[in-house]
């Protein structure tokens, strides 16, 4: 093959070990047999929220959240393989993705955050986050076949707090429950998408709003 577009995940039963797991050795595997076959182009799909703690959107030379502890911890060790891993082959692109929304997702009709906002009370944090429609996860990935080697934040145009969203999002619902939001994380700062968006990178939905409602 020219190229390997790695989007291998294991989040079906929301089991962070397994997930982590395929990240590492499902990798490893791959660049393995990219370089048996002097594969010189490879692409892996990652995650926008493994940043360490700060006040503002983090750019892509933030250094991973390595001091974290328990199921943050583990997939942050997962993302640190995964891109290192990458990084082997010539020509590189690893996407950091934002929080996915759907159909599909856990976000989308029947998943499990949507699902959650059909009981009595959600707890959340008040942190800041940063989403990318599934849609455009596809879309950019076609993109960045094109993109300089690296690493990029692919997330929408419009970082939100998790109380601003999580009222908005039981509006959509039409749905009456106690909202339980605690402080914020450090971590949960949003991503900055300004290197994606210096590359040419375009968006399908540049703002959550545009993309949930009405929800699929």
């Amino acid at each position: 093959p020219d190229i390997i577009m790695n989007e291998i995940t294991d989040l079906k039963n929301v089991d962070m070990s397994a997930n982590t797991r395929v990240r590492i050795e499902g990798t490893k595997n791959l660049v393995e047999a990219a370089l048996k076959n002097n594969v010189k182009q490879m692409q892996s799909q990652s995650l926008a929220f493994t940043y360490e703690g700060g006040d503002t959107l983090s750019p892509e030379e933030t250094p991973l959240d390595t001091q974290s502890t328990g199921d943050r911890k583990i997939t942050v060790d997962g993302v640190e393989v995964l891109e290192t891993e990458t990084a082997r082959i010539e020509n590189s692109v690893v996407l950091r993705y934002g929080l996915l929304y759907g159909p599909g997702t856990w976000h989308g009709k029947d998943g499990m955050i949507y699902n959650s906002f059909k009981e009595d009370t959600v707890t959340m944090t008040d942190g800041v986050q940063s989403f990318i429609h599934i849609d455009d996860a596809v879309e950019v990935a076609i993109q960045a076949l094109n993109f300089e080697s690296g690493i990029y934040n692919v997330a929408d145009d419009e970082p939100v707090k998790g109380d601003v969203w999580a009222a908005w999002y039981a509006d959509l619902l039409n749905v009456n429950l106690q909202l339980n939001i605690q402080p914020a994380e450090t971590h949960e700062r949003g991503a900055s998408n300004a290197k994606f968006r210096a590359q040419g990178g375009k968006l399908i939905y540049p703002s959550w709003k545009q993309g949930m409602d009405p929800i699929k």
